[in-house]
């Protein structure tokens, strides 16, 4: 365990006096529905609640943002997550969850539950909680507001509010924000969450922007830009907007990111059976890839760690997302190879109590702290090396492309290979081995019995490709086969060309060198 330094002080010394801490419950949801337009009834007792003689918080003093999700959606049948999740069951939020809180089925309703759950942040490392929105007035809006926001120790913890987009309104295709409807939701979320959040003392603010996560990003389609800017323009505080692309997708995947300031994954989980066998290295080698690519892209990156994911339980034993094994080990592995990438000091847990999907790193019966003491040992420290990513730039400009739709297409590649005068790298394209990072000029890979494959070119005639390789790039050989021939493509890295050739009329290798 490293060398940590904590700093002991009352809860009283906010000026809100001693608390004792106990029981818990949780609510989350994005839409209105009956009986939820007026404020809840502050739960004050609690059958799960016990008193804790312990009327101090320990806190552990590190200089990292070390942020998690939290759910204010849980309180018995009548909770958001118990509703959605239903089962025959008592408290059925509770029975839709592979795992058992600590606190039993809690409400998160209840000041004494938030306390305790900002004590457990506070103690392992957590100082920022980004919590699940309500939609306006609903309970979980009035419970952000009324009970975490007012907590006895949220002096000592920083809020993000996190938003998604207006299920009601979604297509086949994601959330079209060319859909009036849903540019009209998103302007009144903006409106509604600078009257009722940023000004609270302990909201996140970076580069002096209050922070809004919008953790759906990944499906957002039309002119995302357009109506992030019109919101924007109703209200009087300039927001510091972080995206949730998918962490799993190559960064060309995402070309609606110029309304964002910040990226962060919420989790990159997928129904790809293949990818989710080897998610935990998967996470590591994309998140590598995204950390490299966001200096091109000039968007700050956030890491994101979880503990796995199970959510078999709540879709009544069906599969649908293939299930990551919790594992103390591999989590500790992970966050270990993660924190360095982080711009700004900042990670994020998915999550600190997302009991459904079974992410959650809160207390429970079967594992006790164990989630919270690994986040204490590997975050919260001072040595966050950022380690050599070892990217270089290859820049492969084409004479010409293609129409094909909404594509602009120059060449389809099967492999790409670089030489370099120490090394060799050849790339797989289009398949889950993939270790270049696809930033510009590229369009989706796709697997096939043959490997994959993924078509190069882009609106600007050129794809910009980060290669994970040593010593300069002397040749670079493109396998597959042109849009058509006659197109020539050169390739150059940032110390000058390296060579150029013209495409022949078949499938080929086709040499870029001297």
């Amino acid at each position: 365990m490293n060398e940590r330094t904590r700093r002991k002080f009352l809860a009283g010394a906010a000026g809100s006096g001693t608390v004792a801490i106990a029981g818990c419950s949780d609510d989350d949801g994005s839409e209105a529905t009956a009986g939820e337009t007026d404020t809840p009834e502050t739960q004050t007792e609690d059958p799960t609640a016990t008193d804790d003689p312990d009327q101090s918080v320990d806190v552990l003093e590190h200089d990292k943002r070390i942020g998690a999700h939290y759910y204010a959606w849980y309180w018995g049948d009548d909770g958001w997550s118990g509703r959605n999740h239903a089962s025959d069951e008592p408290n059925s939020w509770l029975a839709d969850t592979p795992g058992t809180p600590t606190l039993g089925a809690y409400d998160t309703r209840n000041p004494e539950v938030v306390d305790r759950h900002i004590k457990w942040s506070l103690e392992h490392g957590i100082n920022w909680w980004i919590i699940n929105n309500g939609a306006p007035n609903t309970e979980i809006d009035h419970t952000i507001r009324d009970v975490i926001f007012e907590s006895d120790l949220a002096d000592h913890m920083e809020f993000t509010i996190l938003f998604g987009g207006h299920q009601p309104s979604r297509t086949d295709d994601g959330f079209d924000f060319d859909d009036p409807d849903q540019r009209e939701v998103l302007i009144e979320r903006f409106e509604h969450w600078e009257e009722t959040k940023v000004h609270d003392d302990n909201y996140l603010w970076i580069d002096g922007r209050p922070t809004m996560y919008f953790w759906d990003t990944r499906d957002y389609v039309g002119d995302v830009a357009g109506a992030f800017e019109e919101a924007a323009d109703t209200v009087d505080v300039e927001p510091y907007l972080i995206a949730a692309p998918a962490y799993d997708d190559q960064p060309v995947a995402h070309t609606d990111l110029e309304a964002f300031d910040a990226v962060k994954d919420y989790q990159a989980i997928s129904t790809d059976s293949a990818y989710m066998d080897r998610f935990r290295e998967m996470t590591v080698k994309n998140q590598r890839r995204w950390a490299a690519a966001s200096d091109h892209l000039d968007i700050t990156f956030y890491p994101s760690v979880t503990p796995g994911f199970d959510s078999s339980v709540r879709d009544d034993g069906e599969h649908r997302v293939p299930i990551v094994e919790r594992d103390i080990d591999a989590f500790r592995d992970e966050c270990a190879a993660l924190r360095g990438l982080a711009d700004d000091d900042t990670i994020v847990v998915t999550s600190f109590n997302e009991w459904p999907e079974h992410t959650n790193v809160e207390p429970s019966e079967e594992e006790g702290t164990a989630y919270l003491e690994s986040i204490a040992d590997e975050l919260a420290r001072a040595d966050w090396d950022a380690p050599d990513l070892g990217y270089q730039r290859l820049t492969l400009t084409f004479s010409e492309t293609v129409s094909e739709g909404p594509r602009e297409l120059g060449f389809m590649a099967r492999e790409i290979r670089v030489d370099t005068d120490v090394e060799t790298v050849e790339e797989p394209v289009g398949s889950l081995d993939e270790t270049f990072a696809y930033v510009d000029g590229g369009y989706p890979g796709v697997p096939d019995e043959q490997g994959g494959r993924r078509w190069l070119g882009g609106s600007d005639q050129r794809a910009v490709l980060l290669v994970p390789a040593s010593g300069s790039i002397e040749r670079v050989v493109l396998e597959g086969r042109p849009i058509q021939a006659g197109i020539t493509a050169t390739a150059e890295t940032t110390d000058g060309e390296i060579g150029s050739v013209t495409f022949g009329d078949d499938p080929d290798e086709y040499v870029l060198d001297d």
